[in-house]
């Protein structure tokens, strides 16, 4: 039994021996005590001896590696007004945050509400919806937290965090290049107790042939779970000198030879990576799949998170055993478009460093070719429409029970992608007739969602969770916000939070990586403009809502889901959209959009032919100019756009053919106004040449494609502009 005198020392204070004395304080000898179970690191850092500069600084570095900001950096420098901000980080998805650093020795309740006010009650700039003080005290005090919770309750549209000496011990403890490099190298060894070196060259080590042929098979069995087959589709060279079928892309890859595949939405560039991916797995690769709508600013990171469900190293980790055993490497960054689009160049320098370090093939896929630096030059590959052929083997493959024929192939003359394809094939003689692609997924979602228990609400949740995606720039949501958002909307309508679940296990809609995201952007798209008309007043809201710069994709979809003509109407006016209006020219937003639009062109060509037959075309210097000019408004000039685009379709033939034969009477009045004015060259008022080889291009030039002489008489409508 210990003395009632004696001392002892735990590990942390700064005797390091155990001393046993005797009740008088006399001296006595020295004893061998075993070392104590327990032997805590200190548990706080001196953050007081941090210089104001340093801890700016440390907030920076804190706002990178623990808030994840893709960028932070301080704001301003001594003298300026900074409005309560000196350091301001920014985000992937979400606003800014900006942070304050405060070196001070004691930090009271009153220093928090100076802190907090000249930000709160200021010009927030960067229109912040976070503050953090970051401090170099100790904020455990009663009265500091009732402060706080009386602040944050004031300025209930900013969130106040509050970083104190424990809370920059609690963070820094688990970062140790931070510790070494804001209070050095002994300190962080004390503080952090890091694994050994040997340790990390063991684990390092860890990965061998086994733990990559698991990781493979794991992944390999994932890829597979609920894939299609893979119908071949081509893939055309950017030059048109070479043709590759989508099935053979693993074989055609080889090591170095990077490879970008591009197309339009839905052509089935996701679908052919992840057979890619299988092909490369089972000749040897080592395989990791990016989706790059989840990179959120460091690649290693995104990487991590990518082989995690698969193996229990790092990606690096795997990388090395691969380097070691000349095993070839690749990564697979599948949809760049949907990465937010100010970090899409931050990731493609990312890759293409990685790839230098591993030596790594890489292959991207998007809607365009994306700009890489010259090590990531390679194969650029797009893919094709799909051929008769390949159409009905699309239709036969997602309809094996029946065959895909007769009134089938007649209904899916609409659809172009192979992803319209798979879904109309499903749907068969369930589409109505003349459904566009808004009507198809329109379908799809609605079978899915007569599925779950409370159909109506189940399509809200899908709502709601479009509607965030869309707000934050972004393709998914933390699973548990996800399910916390759903939960507050069932109960506010008192619907079993269980609904949840089903919705969750519904086809469009796929949870991994603890990230909830719908399996085609389509379906993002058509819920939130769905989600937008649900709550809009009228047209001119709706069309106020689908007119920012980031919804331009939700405007096709609106247009098509309108069931009142005035309305699709009204919205085609608000919006004047030439790609919004070429799509319904071309049938593809339903039959009513479709009558809408060709009414509205006929109408515009009658109006550019009426003008025409009262007006002269003067050419000078290959210029034309119409007189007298006449104004177009913004929609009907993008009518008139949108006319030019689909001019092969001959939808508008007859239109077409008068506004012709109007414009060739204005050249010819031109061209004898044009010679009066010179009275060296005569030229008869019937005369089908030009009045001169120098004065005016031979009308028969422009005339000899009935192509062209539609474009120009387009041109000519827009210009009697």
């Amino acid at each position: 039994m210990l003395e009632q005198g004696a001392e002892f020392a735990l590990a942390g204070d700064d005797s390091s021996d155990v001393v046993f004395g005797s009740d008088d304080g006399s001296a006595g000898s020295v004893l061998p005590v075993p070392s104590p179970l327990t032997a805590t690191a200190p548990l706080l850092l001196h953050t007081q001896e941090l210089s104001w500069e340093a801890l700016e600084h440390l907030a920076v570095a804190l706002a990178v590696q623990v808030d994840h900001a893709v960028e932070a950096r301080p704001f301003g420098r001594n003298g300026q007004a900074q409005d309560g901000v000196d350091v301001v980080a920014f985000f992937a998805s979400g606003p800014a945050a900006v942070y304050q650093a405060k070196k001070y020795e004691r930090f009271a309740a009153s220093d928090l509400r100076k802190a907090v006010l000249p930000y709160a009650n200021g010009s927030r700039p960067f229109r912040a919806r976070r503050l953090v003080i970051v401090t170099t005290a100790d904020v455990r005090d009663t009265k500091l937290d009732l402060e706080l919770a009386r602040l944050r309750g004031q300025y209930q549209d900013l969130v106040i965090d509050l970083w104190g000496r424990q809370q920059l011990s609690d963070m820094l403890f688990t970062l140790p290049d931070l510790v070494r490099r804001f209070f050095g190298e002994h300190t962080m060894r004390v503080f952090c107790r890091p694994m050994p070196a040997r340790e990390e060259a063991d684990s390092a080590r860890a990965a061998g042939r086994q733990e990559l042929e698991d990781y493979s098979a794991h992944l390999d069995v994932y890829l597979r779970g609920d894939l299609h087959e893979l119908v071949p589709l081509t893939l055309a060279d950017q030059d048109g000198a070479e043709r590759v079928s989508s099935a053979e892309l693993a074989a055609w890859l080889r090591p170095g030879r990077h490879i970008q595949v591009v197309g339009a939405s839905g052509t089935g560039k996701s679908h052919t990576l992840t057979h890619a991916a299988l092909g490369l797995l089972q000749a040897g690769w080592l395989a990791i799949l990016l989706r790059a709508s989840v990179y959120e600013g460091q690649l290693g990171s995104s990487l991590d998170e990518c082989v995690s469900p698969f193996s229990p190293h790092e990606a690096q980790v795997l990388v090395q055993a691969a380097r070691q055993r000349r095993l070839p490497i690749v990564l697979l960054v599948d949809a760049v478009n949907e990465c937010p689009s100010r970090l899409q160049e931050r990731l493609i320098q990312q890759v293409s460093s990685w790839c230098l370090r591993v030596g790594a093939t890489v292959v991207i896929s998007s809607q365009e070719f994306v700009h890489v630096p010259a090590a990531l030059s390679g194969a650029r590959l797009r893919t094709a429409d799909p051929n008769p052929q390949q159409r009905t083997a699309l239709l036969r493959s997602h309809r094996a029970s029946q065959a895909a024929n007769g009134p089938v192939e007649a209904d899916c003359a609409a659809f172009d992608t192979a992803f319209e394809l798979s879904l109309a094939a499903q749907l068969a003689q369930r589409l109505p007739h003349g459904a566009g692609r808004a009507a198809l997924l329109e379908a799809h979602v609605g079978e899915q969602v007569q599925r779950v228990s409370q159909p109506t609400v189940a399509r809200q949740v899908l709502h709601r969770w479009a509607l965030l995606m869309d707000e934050r720039l972004t393709g998914w949501l933390p699973l548990a916000e996800a399910r916390r958002s759903a939960a507050q909307l069932l109960a506010a309508q008192k619907v079993a939070v269980s609904t949840v679940e089903e919705v969750l296990e519904a086809s469009m809609v796929r949870v991994r990586h603890q990230r909830v995201e719908f399996r085609h952007e389509w379906y993002a798209q058509l819920l939130a403009a769905e989600a937008l008309m649900w709550r809009s007043a009228g047209v001119p809201e709706l069309a106020g809502e689908l007119g920012r710069p980031h919804r331009r994709e939700l405007a096709s979809w609106a247009v098509a889901l309108h069931s009142d003509p005035e309305a699709v109407r009204g919205l085609l006016r608000k919006l004047y959209k030439t790609e919004v209006l070429t799509e319904a020219l071309r049938g593809r937003l339903g039959p009513l959009a479709d009558e809408a639009v060709l009414a509205e062109a006929r109408q515009c060509l009658q109006a550019a032919a009426e003008a025409a037959a009262t007006s002269q075309v003067v050419c000078t210097d290959s210029t034309y100019t119409v007189r007298p000019a006449q104004s177009w408004s913004g929609y009907e000039q993008a009518v008139f756009h949108a006319i030019g685009t689909t001019i092969r379709d001959g939808r508008l033939l007859e239109p077409l053919a008068r506004l012709l034969r109007e414009t060739d009477q204005a050249f010819l009045r031109g061209a004898v106004q044009a010679a009066r004015h010179r009275p060296v060259v005569s030229v008869s008022s019937t005369s089908t040449e030009g009045p001169g080889n120098q004065s005016l291009p031979s009308r028969e030039s422009w005339r000899s494609s009935t192509r062209a002489r539609s474009i120009k008489s387009v041109s000519v409508a827009r210009a009697v502009c």
